[in-house]
């Protein structure tokens, strides 16, 4: 019996730091490298998705940046599963389809400006493109993971203003949003 609860105490440690690393992974493993290179999103919505995005942005109560972000990450989650195996296209409809970074981060970006914009907040996001992807300071052997899109939020202009790093695709993923310590150097806004 106890080499039982041994084996089950040990058991428990090792589920315990597996479970600590995989929440550590996204903050400190991962790194986003430049160049970045920001722009506003060129996602186009059909009819019906166009409907059902003003539809829940109209029935949400949007006060901040946050409630804003929940709504277009539930339309990213919604809209998108992650997969590499499809042309990219910016093109979206109601029906849930494959995406990947660069999908994710547009569809998301679409959205969150639209929600920011019925809310009257002074918050714009712009599709960032990372040209380096590195995992524990080493470049994936995967195609598709060289480099990678996610979003940056700006709220306020000037020296004032707040960011936001979010990722929809590690959203997805189960991974939380927040890539702020992901991202090296400087990211510059066009103008």
């Amino acid at each position: 019996m106890r080499v039982l609860w041994r084996w089950l105490g040990v058991l428990l440690v090792v589920l315990l730091f597996a479970t600590a690393a995989g929440a550590a992974l996204p903050r400190f493993a991962f790194q986003l490298l430049p160049p970045h290179t920001a722009k506003r999103s060129g996602a186009v919505l059909d009819k019906a998705l166009d409907r059902a995005v003003d539809a829940s942005i109209a029935k949400a109560e949007i006060d901040s940046v946050e409630s804003a972000m929940d709504i277009a990450l539930s339309a990213s989650d919604r809209i998108l599963h992650f997969g590499l195996q499809h042309p990219t296209s910016l093109s979206f409809a109601a029906a849930e389809r494959e995406g990947n970074c660069i999908e994710y981060a547009h569809l998301f970006a679409r959205v969150f400006d639209r929600a920011a914009a019925r809310a009257k907040l002074d918050a714009r996001a712009w599709v960032v493109h990372s040209g380096k992807a590195v995992v524990l300071g080493h470049k994936l052997p995967f195609k598709g993971f060289e480099d990678h899109d996610w979003v940056l939020i700006q709220e306020g202009s000037g020296d004032g203003a707040k960011r936001w790093y979010v990722d929809p695709t590690m959203h997805d993923a189960g991974l939380g949003w927040d890539i702020s310590g992901a991202v090296q150097g400087t990211v510059k806004l066009p103008q």
